[in-house]
């Protein structure tokens, strides 16, 4: 497997920079935190931050804002939720509910094809039943995922605030 350096100039204060700790992140060899630290390993690395490998960043950090600046705020990053189209979409993929629509539409279309006059006449009655059900079928389904979705965002949002370390 090939492998791109971005090593790039250390920070203006001597710190790695958010390309090299990426990539060395994305390697995760022995070969690319010696390169990162001219052979010093995480001992190095933690020298060339400013913080100690075993209990971390000095309390109060003095240049706390610099280094959100250069790299970033430390955390996850939001999940996006997913639309309720979307569970739509997903629920039309289920195999009973693709065939249900098409045991459907070929009803309907023998019907309206070969049937007699009586059977044209209400021969769409039960195809528009079948359809009917599998969109409130989809719609239940996508509805309860939707829901569980937001609750489960607005659960871990509240669990988040109850365990932050101050």
């Amino acid at each position: 497997r090939s492998a791109v350096y971005r090593m790039g100039a250390p920070s203006e204060n001597g710190w790695p920079t958010r390309n090299q700790l990426s990539s060395l992140m994305e390697e995760q060899t022995p070969e690319e935190l010696n390169r990162l630290t001219n052979n010093r390993g995480v001992e190095g690395l933690a020298h060339s931050l400013g913080c100690h490998p075993r209990e971390g960043l000095p309390d109060p950090v003095a240049d706390f804002q610099q280094r959100v600046n250069i790299f970033g705020i430390n955390q996850f990053e939001e999940k996006k939720l997913t639309p309720y189209w979307q569970y739509l979409w997903e629920a039309l993929h289920d195999k009973i509910i693709i065939l249900l629509i098409i045991m459907a539409t070929v009803e309907l279309v023998f019907v309206m094809a070969i049937g007699n006059e009586q059977e044209r006449k209400e021969g769409w009655i039960e195809p528009l039943a079948i359809y009917t059900t599998v969109i409130i079928i989809i719609n239940v389904q996508s509805g309860l995922d939707f829901k569980r979705e937001r609750m489960f965002d607005s659960l871990s949002k509240q669990l988040a605030k109850t365990n932050q370390r101050f």
